[in-house]
């Protein structure tokens, strides 16, 4: 069965995967430098009222948040290309694994952009929301 795939569709296998790799380590970063900016800053009272250090790190996360996502989003766009070679693809002999060949599927690039800006935003709202409610209370 794989000595009948053509050398394009190992390629595109080969890309689909290490996207997907890609992307889950770029999601993970950005997760992972969000938790940890919203636990620098919810750590100490005097972070948290200190609109200096948290306007410099709203700027970082702002800035970190659209590298981030520029670098997710071509990856994305990689994914998606891959994806729609996979799904008309035949790959020749057994059918089960054509099907398998064209059960991949990737998420469009603008629904990662929102959800991107989602979880931008509610970092940004999770590290204000004190201040905020103190300003309203």
């Amino acid at each position: 069965m794989m000595q009948q795939m053509s050398e394009e569709t190992k390629q595109a296998l080969s890309i689909y995967v290490s996207q997907t790799g890609t992307i889950n380590t770029l999601w993970n970063l950005f997760l992972l430098v969000g938790l940890a900016m919203l636990g620098y800053v919810y750590k100490d009272r005097t972070l948290m009222d200190d609109w200096n250090v948290k306007l410099g790190l709203t700027i970082g996360f702002a800035v970190f948040a659209f590298g981030n996502s520029a670098a997710i989003l071509r990856s994305q766009r990689i994914l998606v290309a891959a994806t729609e070679y996979l799904n008309k693809v035949n790959a020749g002999g057994d059918d089960s694994f054509n099907h398998l060949l064209k059960s991949h599927s990737a998420v469009s690039v603008e629904s990662i952009r929102k959800a991107h800006i989602l979880f931008t935003l509610l970092t940004l709202t999770a590290m204000w929301l004190p201040n905020i409610a103190k300003a309203l209370f």
